[in-house]
């Protein structure tokens, strides 16, 4: 077993080119800082010493083929970046236009005037800066007014009314009896036969379909009223039985 058995890195592999000798990943570096010139430098003769410092080696390690390709890959995009040719950089939006630059030139003169002014008066031993009087305060022309405890409850209470909105009456729908209901199926069945949908009204309400539906059941155990249904889940139509029809018509 040799003494020696480290794996082989990029250091190990040592590349001579025009300008340059060293480990490869040393020539990326100097590439990449610009301090060697890609331009000038032979890709194919980099690869070709690689490989044949491989084929010096019993064991090519795969961590040595993916550094190398990482490094070649990098070198590769900056040759190429270095001899493509670039679109022309366009200009600046904020580029000065010639009258910015006028009032850029005028504003610097006022500043140099400014920073003269100040030199002769550090020299003439003007070093301190009064501070210019400020405005007094004028005082208030509102004057204060005593009011009595009485007025100022008096004016709360005019607040309290203007920012509390006025209570909203409670609308209760009117009570439904099923008493109320019977009268309402049997004066409808009067006329003939209805359906349940006709005797309490196409828009009614839930309240009214159950306490109608509560009605139609309280009159058919009464046996007023016979009640049919073609198929199941259908229209539930209503009849008036006949030796209950002059009830309805005398309690009318």
């Amino acid at each position: 077993m040799p003494l020696d058995a480290r794996p082989v890195r990029l250091a190990d592999c040592p590349i001579a080119v025009e300008g340059f000798y060293g480990p490869l990943d040393l020539l990326l570096r100097l590439v990449e800082e610009r301090h060697l010139p890609v331009t000038e430098l032979s890709l194919a003769a980099v690869t070709d010493q690689f490989l044949s410092r491989l084929a010096t080696l019993d064991d090519v390690p795969l961590e040595l083929v993916a550094d190398f390709a990482v490094v070649a890959a990098r070198l590769v995009a900056l040759k190429a970046w270095a001899l493509l040719p670039r679109p022309a950089e366009p200009e600046p939006a904020d580029a000065p236009e010639p009258d910015d630059l006028v009032k850029q030139l005028q504003l610097y003169q006022a500043f140099r005037a400014v920073a003269l002014e100040l030199r002769l008066r550090e020299q003439n031993g003007q070093r301190a800066y009064p501070r210019s009087p400020s405005r007094r305060p004028q005082p208030s022309r509102h004057a204060l007014v005593t009011l009595e405890s009485a007025a100022l409850a008096s004016a709360l209470q005019r607040w309290h009314r203007r920012v509390t909105p006025p209570p909203a009456p409670l609308r209760l729908p009117p009570e439904l009896s099923l008493q109320a209901m019977a009268r309402r199926l049997l004066a409808r069945l009067r006329r003939g036969a209805r359906t349940f949908g006709e005797l309490v009204g196409r828009g009614a309400e839930r309240r009214e379909l159950a306490a109608g539906f509560l009605a139609l059941l309280a009159l058919l155990r009464r046996g007023l009223v016979v009640a049919e249904q073609a198929v199941p889940f259908g229209e539930i139509t209503v009849t008036l039985r006949e030796r209950h029809r002059r009830e309805v018509m005398a309690d009318d």
